[in-house]
């Protein structure tokens, strides 16, 4: 789109920069924003509406239970990333 609305937010993500699924941002909101009593309140919401967003923007052939089953892989490829990136972190205490 353009930036023709001043106060439209724009956001760029380069933290992790690779192929996959879209997903995979949203479940690390989501795991980064809630605590685990809070997230199980909130995600199939905040899920509802990131897929009518994207049927609003024009993408067919996706349900909702497929954006749910993406989520859930994420959630586990997120959690698959914090146990690699913890198993070679150094936690001996020694600066």
């Amino acid at each position: 789109g353009t930036l023709s609305d001043p106060n439209e937010i724009v956001v760029f993500d380069w933290e992790y920069c690779n192929r996959g699924r879209g997903l995979i941002d949203v479940s690390m909101f989501i795991l980064d924003t809630f605590q685990p009593q809070e997230r199980r309140k909130y995600e199939m919401d905040l899920l509802g509406v990131y897929h009518s967003t994207l049927k609003g923007k024009g993408i067919e052939n996706y349900s909702f239970d497929e954006c749910v089953k993406d989520y859930r892989f994420a959630m586990w490829d997120n959690f698959a990333l914090w146990v690699v990136g913890g198993g070679v972190c150094d936690y001996g205490g020694g600066y």
